[in-house]
């Protein structure tokens, strides 16, 4: 009898732990649980889907590789933010600040939205950037560095970097697609050998400057060499690689730039010194300026460069893309953005840009 009591006590003890350790444990058999898990994996691959589909209208010329990282540019923000909708108030003006030996930073805040999301960012760019202070010039067939200082820093090219920098960072974080790998690219078809590279080399410019200084012998000059013309098959393979950098990879475009800056459009009339202004004036532009602008060109119609000019003749804009400014391309990116794929295919443009002239000389009238 006995046995039995403390069997049953056993078990009235086991059932009564079984009972607490339940009412412990969360309700994972709750219909409400499951479904928010449901909720959630549907999530995920939405913003996989989200993900893959903004990685592919981009292409290799809207990113940099900085230091072994794919870095997305403002050419491929813009076109991300067009196929999702995505929305931004930013002030006209942004924050200026004054830095030592006369350099400065320009910061924008703005508000980025996206159906009921919105968040805040950030983009900043300061004069000391070395892509701001750092040029290039060729003398026979070397590639010579120079440092400018702060007062021949164009601010304009700073300031607009920064909003750049702002919608880059905006555009990414709404989406969550930063921290990107080259993983994510390649499932797209971008390859990383296609991609301009970045890298930054501190560490090995110190260990030259620490270099122990050689000992000097005392021995007759060397007789000097003739000089070597520089390789004129090898420059010209640099200088296409140049156009294809900066966006003129067509070769109809890359020839209205040679017009531009006066020198034969065939390269081979092109001499020594033909050669080494082409390369010094395409140094000092930033990769794929010109890659967002032409391609809407495209998209609104305006294929040829004789409608094109008469666009920025309308606009005020240089004709003479050389002499492009960011200023010039904000100007037609704005006069662009919202007119339909394909607008000037089946229009006129020199009617359509004079009907618009008197609709604004009736505005002003009024």
């Amino acid at each position: 009898m006995s046995e039995e009591i403390m069997k049953n006590e056993d078990i009235s003890e086991e059932k009564e732990s079984i009972v607490k350790a339940s009412d412990e444990l969360p309700a994972i058999a709750d219909d409400r649980i499951i479904q928010i898990a449901e909720e959630a994996e549907k999530r995920i691959e939405a913003i996989k889907k989200i993900k893959v589909t903004a990685l592919r209208v981009t292409n290799e010329k809207d990113w940099v590789d900085e230091n072994g990282k794919p870095y997305l540019q403002a050419s491929g923000c813009e076109k991300i933010a067009r196929i999702f909708g995505i929305s931004w108030n930013v002030p006209d003006d942004p924050e200026y600040e004054e830095l030592e030996g006369g350099h400065y930073m320009y910061t924008y805040r703005g508000t980025f939205s996206l159906g009921g999301a919105s968040i805040e960012a950030i983009g900043t760019r300061s004069s000391k950037d070395t892509f701001f202070t750092t040029r290039y010039e060729y003398q026979n067939g070397k590639k010579n560095k120079i440092t400018l200082p702060a007062t021949e820093v164009d601010k304009g090219t700073v300031k607009k970097a920064a909003f750049s920098n702002l919608l880059a960072n905006g555009i990414t974080r709404l989406l969550g697609i930063r921290n990107l790998t080259y993983e994510d690219l390649e499932q797209v078809g971008i390859k990383k050998e296609k991609i301009t590279g970045i890298h930054y080399r501190k560490d090995e410019e110190k260990a030259q400057l620490q270099m122990p200084p050689q000992k000097i012998k005392q021995a007759s000059p060397p007789t000097p060499k003739p000089e070597s013309k520089p390789d004129k098959a090898a420059t010209t393979k640099q200088i296409w690689k140049e156009f294809k950098r900066v966006g003129l990879g067509n070769a109809i475009d890359a020839k209205k730039f040679l017009e531009g800056i006066q020198v034969p459009v065939s390269s081979t009339d092109w001499d020594q010194e033909d050669t080494e202004k082409i390369l010094t004036k395409l140094s000092s532009i930033e990769d794929n300026f010109y890659t967002v602008i032409l391609g809407e060109f495209d998209r609104i119609g305006l294929s040829e460069w004789s409608e094109r000019k008469q666009f920025c003749e309308y606009y005020k804009v240089a004709c003479n893309i050389a002499n492009w400014k960011n200023s010039d391309i904000a100007i037609l990116l704005q006069a662009t953005k919202d007119l339909a794929d394909g607008y000037y295919t089946d229009i006129d443009l020199e009617e359509d840009l004079e009907e618009e002239s008197e609709y604004a000389e009736a505005e002003e009238r009024e």
